[in-house]
């Protein structure tokens, strides 16, 4: 597919944003074309694994002919472009842009102008928004990159609101590459006005990370793209209760995010390649499934599942036998990722979920629930000051998940009487009850 750069005087900046992109590409002319001058982009592919700049690269250079031209043209913060409902704004205010050509919407590869801002909003630059909602730089090769990223969804097969959200999984994955904070939603601007409406405010993820749209995202970079390659995609039964159990059970809570936030970065440091080898690979692909992809979820559903048993090992010795290892496995893989947890600054309410999640999911052993409970009393966070009714409904939202007297005294402090109030939580606030 013919791939050029129009000459504009801001080529060189282009040149030096695709490079960052993917080294291996050379640059020849200027030519002359409808309108003025441009200069062809080549591919060379390079000899170590392939990186997404370099696939991406592949896919819209190397393409069978046929699949349309692309044209990359660098603009300043204040040029004026006319949007397809035939607004006029300012670059500044989108950053990027790609129009394509109507004649071949129904091509895998679009006819296509791809159009960004090479003075980053004049400089001041742009930003968007992480899991925390926390601002993070929107430079020049994540712009044209997610640009670049929507040329290889036909307008015929994805609205603009998938590709966009299959954009930011290329963008994310470039990303994870280079160990940059990961985007979430479509959301973001200049910095200075996001600053200007105290948008960076970091305390709390405002929307769920997006998730790709059918199944034939770029390369299958999709949120569980392992487990998609392996189960059908990125929608089958599978996949989706992963997503339950990320959304219901880990994003609830600050630590939940942050391991997911950690997690993440690293996991896109090496499944890409592995998915692109399993959608290529029908018996590597069932073998990863019966080897990995099956146990975890099943792992995952007993881990989920086991603290609300607990009751029933008291029914039968075998009960009591074949639950204990769950128990002793479940504990043996919780011992390998970090569980401290950080209430400071909570509200009772944000801490009392904070709190409930560890007793039921991370804090398995009287020694680790002791150790934790330590070092939150040494850091001064707990006991935890609320009004008599809240500490009532912790209390036995706590009891309800396994804490013992003690350690439920040097949570919600030691009045006897709400210790006590260990009976059914019909009357508790709801984010109390577990």
């Amino acid at each position: 597919m013919p791939f050029y750069v129009a000459v504009n005087g801001n080529e060189g900046t282009v040149a030096e944003d695709l490079l960052r992109i993917y080294q291996g590409l050379a640059f020849s002319g200027p030519i002359p074309a409808v309108g003025g001058q441009v200069i062809r982009v080549s591919y060379f592919q390079s000899a170590g694994a392939a990186t997404v700049g370099e696939q991406l690269a592949s896919t819209l250079i190397n393409a069978p002919p046929g699949g349309g031209d692309i044209f990359v043209i660098g603009l300043t913060s204040d040029q004026q472009i006319t949007k397809a409902d035939g607004t006029v704004v300012a670059l500044k205010t989108l950053a990027g842009f790609r129009l394509f050509n109507p004649s071949s919407a129904n091509s895998k590869l679009i006819d296509a102008l791809v159009g960004y801002d090479v003075l980053s909003c004049n400089f001041g630059g742009y930003v968007v928004f992480d899991a925390s909602h926390a601002c993070i730089d929107f430079n020049r090769d994540l712009i044209l990159i997610h640009e670049l990223a929507h040329c290889l969804y036909p307008q015929s097969d994805f609205t603009e609101e998938a590709r966009e959200k299959l954009a930011v999984d290329v963008e994310n994955a470039y990303r994870a590459e280079r160990s940059l904070p990961l985007r979430v939603g479509i959301k973001g601007g200049c910095r200075s006005d996001a600053e200007a409406a105290n948008e960076c405010a970091g305390q709390s993820m405002q929307e769920a990370p997006s998730e790709a749209g059918p199944s034939n995202s770029f390369f299958g970079f999709n949120r569980c793209v392992i487990a998609s390659a392996t189960t059908g995609g990125p929608h089958s039964a599978e996949v989706n209760e992963l997503r339950r159990l990320r959304d219901t059970v880990l994003l609830g809570t600050r630590w939940g995010r942050q391991f997911f936030s950690d997690f993440y970065q690293t996991y896109y440091e090496f499944a890409p390649p592995i998915a692109q080898r399993l959608a290529n690979d029908d018996r590597a692909r069932q073998t990863m499934r019966w080897a990995l992809v099956d146990p975890l979820l099943m792992f995952f559903e007993l881990a989920v599942s086991y603290p609300d048993v607990e009751a029933e090992l008291q029914e039968a010795d075998l009960q009591i036998d074949s639950l204990s290892k769950v128990a002793t496995l479940l504990s043996r893989w919780i011992s390998e990722i970090p569980t401290d947890i950080d209430i400071a600054g909570m509200s009772a309410e944000e801490s009392c979920r904070e709190l409930i999640f560890a007793f039921r999911f991370l804090w398995r052993t009287p020694a680790l629930r002791r150790q934790h409970l330590t070092q939150l009393s040494f850091l001064k966070e707990i006991p935890l000051k609320s009004d008599r009714r809240a500490l009532c409904a912790l209390n036995r939202a706590l009891a309800a998940v396994g804490a013992s007297y003690g350690e439920r005294s040097r949570i919600v402090g030691k009045d006897a009487a709400i210790l006590r109030s260990t009976t059914s939580c019909g009357g508790c606030a709801p984010w109390a009850r577990p």
